[in-house]
């Protein structure tokens, strides 16, 4: 039986799906050796199902969020994060590269001024310059 390129397409969709499954319980290198693929089609499967979920994501009656830094590196380099904690939802709403202002800045432009007003509570044990962008 010959397949269409349309039922391959569809195939290596869902194979990708199916990686960025088991990408939530293993890391890449792992998915990668179990499965007989490359790190980089693991990454990529991963990188495919974070952008469906953004494009997708409700971002409506977000009243409270918690703003932290992550250590991901030796030599003190940050990844910034933001949590939705309200109390019928807590979850990851966004990452970013670095500890700075212009970070946090970032994140409040994705979020949208109309959100960012819409919020009754901002929750971090940050450093000085993050909780003058919070202020603002």
């Amino acid at each position: 039986m010959h397949r269409s390129l349309a039922d391959e397409r569809r195939l290596t969709q869902y194979y990708a799906w199916f990686l960025a499954t088991w990408a939530k319980r293993m890391s890449w290198t792992e998915v990668a050796r179990s499965f007989h693929t490359s790190w980089e089609n693991a990454f990529r499967s991963v990188e495919m199902a974070v952008a469906w979920g953004r494009e997708y994501m409700d971002l409506d009656d977000i009243k409270a969020i918690g703003i932290d830094e992550i250590l991901w590196h030796k030599g003190h380099q940050y990844l910034t994060v933001v949590y939705q904690i309200d109390e019928h939802r807590k979850r990851l709403l966004w990452l970013g590269d670095e500890r700075r202002v212009k970070t946090l800045l970032k994140f409040f432009r994705w979020f949208r001024k109309q959100r960012s007003g819409a919020l009754e509570f901002i929750c971090s044990d940050m450093w000085r310059p993050y909780l003058k962008v919070i202020v603002t």
